[in-house]
C-alpha cells in the first residue's frame, strides 16, 4: 500500500538492465475508487539523495505516455535505443518515478476496508504553508569526495529553491571542524539568501 506524502503517492520503479535493449517498456497502472486528480511524471531519478518535487522545467523522460480517466490512469514508458544510450553507455539508469493525488471533495477523507482491518485517510485542504526554521548540517569530510558530494549539492539545489520567504533557514557543515555559514541566527529565505546559499554550496569541497 502507498503511502501518502507531502500531499501526494509516489510510485517508483527501478529501471537500471545495464545495457541498451531492443524491446523496453515499463507501464505503470492506476486505479483509485474515490478518483484521481492528476497524474505527473518526473524526470528520471538518479540518486535517492534528490526531491521529488515536479518543476516547469523539469522533462518528462522520453516516449512516456499517459492516459488519465476519473478512476484509473495508465503511464507508459518506451524509451528506444536511441533514446535509451542518450542517457547513458549503460542505457537507462534510473528510477522510473510517478506521482498521483486521489479526489477528496469532502473532508471526511477515504475509508478503505481489508480483511476486517479499515485505514482512515484525511487531508486537510487549503492550510496555509507552516513557516520553518530550517538547519542544514551537511558532512564534507573525505568521505564524502566524488559522487556523494555532487549528489548532496545538487540535492540542496533544488532543496534550497523550495524554501519558502517566509522559512528562515543556516547550513552547518563539518569534517574535522564545524562551520557555520552564518555564525549565530538563522536568516529570511529571500531570494538573495536563497542564491548566496546556493553559492556556498557549490563552493563546498569534501576534506578533512
Amino acid at each position: 500500500m502507498l503511502q501518502r506524502h507531502v500531499g501526494k503517492y509516489q510510485h517508483a520503479v527501478s529501471v537500471r538492465p545495464q545495457q541498451v535493449v531492443g524491446n523496453l517498456t515499463v507501464e505503470v497502472s492506476i486505479s483509485e475508487r474515490t478518483g484521481i486528480d492528476y497524474v505527473h511524471v518526473l524526470p528520471l531519478r538518479t540518486s535517492r539523495l534528490l526531491t521529488n518535487t515536479l518543476r516547469g522545467d523539469a522533462e518528462v523522460p522520453p516516449s512516456t505516455r499517459v492516459e488519465k480517466g476519473s478512476h484509473c490512469a495508465w503511464v507508459v514508458f518506451t524509451p528506444t535505443p536511441k533514446e535509451q544510450a542518450a542517457f547513458s553507455s549503460s542505457g537507462v539508469l534510473g528510477d522510473f518515478v510517478v506521482q498521483y493525488d486521489v479526489a477528496m471533495p469532502d473532508v471526511a477523507g477515504d475509508v478503505q476496508i481489508y480483511d476486517g482491518y479499515f485505514v482512515h485517510y484525511f487531508a486537510p485542504r487549503g492550510l496555509p504553508p507552516v513557516q520553518k526554521n530550517v538547519v542544514f548540517v551537511i558532512d564534507i569530510s573525505g568521505s564524502m569526495h566524488g559522487t556523494k558530494m555532487k549528489q548532496t549539492k545538487k540535492a540542496m539545489h533544488i532543496i534550497l529553491s523550495d524554501l519558502h520567504p517566509d522559512d528562515c533557514f543556516n547550513i552547518v557543515t563539518f569534517s574535522d571542524a564545524v562551520h557555520v555559514w552564518k555564525a549565530g541566527r538563522s536568516i529570511p529565505a529571500t531570494a538573495h539568501n536563497v542564491r548566496s546559499a546556493k553559492d556556498y554550496v557549490h563552493r563546498m569541497e569534501a576534506d578533512g
